[in-house]
């Protein structure tokens, strides 16, 4: 079965979670920050904010952050200039060792990304867009990106840990509003993910209905917080636990 998220509905989840990652941000920055594992919790989102830009309709985006990506010095990536400071650079001491395995040299090497959360009049559903590029801004390839999705898999101890384990999942396209050149997650199945979801939030709270504001954005951040972790990104646990209350602490209706 599917789910339609109408554009209302949309508008009124995406203004309400924007303020409520707004209102949680000190919150937030202090369990991101104290945490000592550099190249783990800078894979936590938690500064997202909604942007009103009028004609278009409200959207989320998220600050860009940079983690760190291992590749192979031996592979097709080997022809890039690896030994400058622009692109080594020392954000823990895990990131700045060289490794030998089985005589071949690999580096951590560090990408950007930025994200951003639109509506698709086509699907009625939200669409997660996101740009992966060099330090130089050079957009990376298709293929570099499904490998560091798979890298991280296996970090996780889960490697096939993507949207129905099916790579064609991720598709490229320019923004809808930027019109900037972008990979975005396809929202062939959203609909049928968002029904699902909508079934469990009504089964754990009680007090939200499908006409209530609180519902369309808890199956906002519902959805925000599945499609995240098929490209190696997620909202922390604590983190979503403070959304959680501040959202269903807002009033019945709009």
């Amino acid at each position: 079965m599917s789910f339609i998220f109408t554009e209302d509905n949309y508008c009124n989840a995406t203004r309400h979670l924007g303020r409520a990652f707004f209102d949680c941000f000190e919150d937030l920055h202090v369990e991101v920050h104290g945490k000592q594992n550099t190249s783990r919790s800078n894979r936590y989102l938690h500064s997202w904010r909604f942007v009103e830009n009028n004609p278009e309709l409200p959207y989320l985006v998220h600050d860009t952050v940079a983690v760190a990506n291992l590749f192979n010095l031996n592979t097709e990536c080997s022809n890039t200039v690896v030994d400058d400071a622009e692109y080594i650079i020392q954000i823990e001491d895990e990131c700045a060792q060289f490794q030998t395995s089985q005589d071949q040299l690999h580096v951590h090497r560090l990408m950007e990304f930025s994200f951003s959360v639109t509506y698709n009049h086509v699907w009625s559903v939200p669409v997660l867009h996101f740009r992966s590029q060099d330090l130089d801004g050079s957009m990376i390839s298709r293929s570099r990106l499904l490998e560091f999705i798979k890298q991280g898999c296996y970090v996780t101890g889960n490697p096939d840990a993507t949207i129905d384990g099916d790579e064609n999942f991720i598709s490229e396209n320019e923004h809808p509003i930027t019109g900037i050149p972008c990979f975005f997650l396809h929202p062939c199945k959203t609909s049928t993910r968002l029904h699902a979801l909508s079934l469990s939030i009504q089964e754990n709270f009680h007090e939200s209905t499908t006409h209530d504001i609180r519902f369309h954005s808890l199956l906002l951040l519902s959805w925000l917080g599945m499609v995240l972790p098929a490209i190696n990104f997620r909202i922390s646990p604590c983190s979503y636990n403070h959304l959680l209350q501040k959202i269903k602490r807002l009033p019945i209706s709009d």
